[in-house]
């Protein structure tokens, strides 16, 4: 990178198209990509998955790259890389953008699109690796006072039509639904959806657990597609000596849960506050965590080495 510019962290759609980004292993501008039709149809169908950084270190890559390749095996995309050239790719856009990121932590996301509609024929898929900053300001209200969510009349597809496992752009079509229905009462609110059966199950890229008389709950991993942060809070309750267990939870277990919190890459994991405008246990604006999310929060930021709380209380300046 020979020119060093500021970093800008929410900025325009003009300011991040100056990111650099790897197209088919080509390093370039956000804005030099050039898909031809074809290729904009596979994007449509194609898949991704994405990590995010601690002071500029990614997190855990191997494990979603292989989560990737599971989502291209189930779509019969072929791909032109092995897992250890994305990961490679992913560290080399990092370093490209130095100076955008320096001071600030980004996601970092693979995509993949196949040519055509046929791409176990077709030929080998389109990748394109960038970075895009996180919205920590945008978040700071939900680690100080605790997230407020909101049930969605939008329920989650069916596994029998398509798998919530699959990381696929369609597949987010229904999250992102339920998403624009919840935030069009208040943009502060994260969505969850129930699934067909009407147990609840996810959120937009976000686990959802609850504690009860000191058990930790999460929704079955046959309905969700199984996070990597939701993985690292399973491993944290067995290192804390809680008792964990994947389980058929509706409405009511939410209204009557000691605690509730959720995981993703971006969030790690933060507790929940309301859900339907219904105070969860004891919690409040001014102590929205409660013992346990605390206690699992505090051992994820031992885990990860970084405080990331206090990213999101006090996030990087010019956001």
């Amino acid at each position: 990178v020979e020119e060093k510019v500021e970093m800008r962290w929410g900025g325009t759609k003009q300011q991040m198209a100056e990111f650099y980004v790897l197209h088919n292993g080509e390093l370039m501008q956000e804005k030099d990509i050039k898909l031809s039709r074809q290729d904009a149809d596979g994007f449509v169908h194609g898949c991704f998955d994405t990590t995010r950084t601690f002071g500029g270190t990614p997190f855990r890559m191997e494990e979603h790259v292989a989560r990737l390749f599971q989502t291209m095996k189930f779509l019969g995309i072929r791909s032109p890389y092995s897992a250890e050239e994305y990961i490679q790719q992913a560290k080399r856009v990092l370093q490209a953008n130095h100076d955008f990121v320096s001071g600030g932590d980004v996601w970092v996301f693979w995509k993949v699109s196949p040519i055509g509609f046929h791409p176990e024929s077709d030929g080998e898929a389109n990748v394109i690796v960038n970075i895009d900053p996180i919205p920590f300001a945008a978040r700071r209200a939900a680690f100080a006072h605790g997230i407020q969510c909101q049930v969605s009349s939008v329920r989650r597809a069916a596994p029998e039509a398509m798998s919530p496992r699959v990381k696929a752009n369609a597949n987010y079509l229904n999250l992102m639904l339920a998403e624009r229905e919840v935030q069009s009462v208040n943009k502060q609110l994260v969505q969850l959806q129930l699934d067909a059966d009407g147990h609840l199950c996810e959120g937009n890229g976000a686990n959802l657990f609850l504690v009860k008389d000191g058990i930790v709950r999460t929704p079955r991993g046959r309905t969700v597609l199984e996070g990597i942060s939701r993985q690292v809070a399973i491993e944290l309750c067995g290192k804390l000596g809680y008792t964990f267990a994947e389980d058929d939870l509706d409405v009511f277990d939410a209204y009557v849960a000691d605690e509730a919190f959720i995981t993703s890459t971006s969030w790690c994991l933060c507790g929940i506050r309301t859900i339907n405008g219904r105070t969860i246990g004891q919690s409040t604006p001014e102590s929205p965590h409660g013992p346990v999310t605390r206690a699992l929060m505090n051992a994820y930021k031992e885990l990860v080495n970084f405080d990331f709380e206090e990213q999101y209380l006090n996030p990087p300046r010019a956001q």
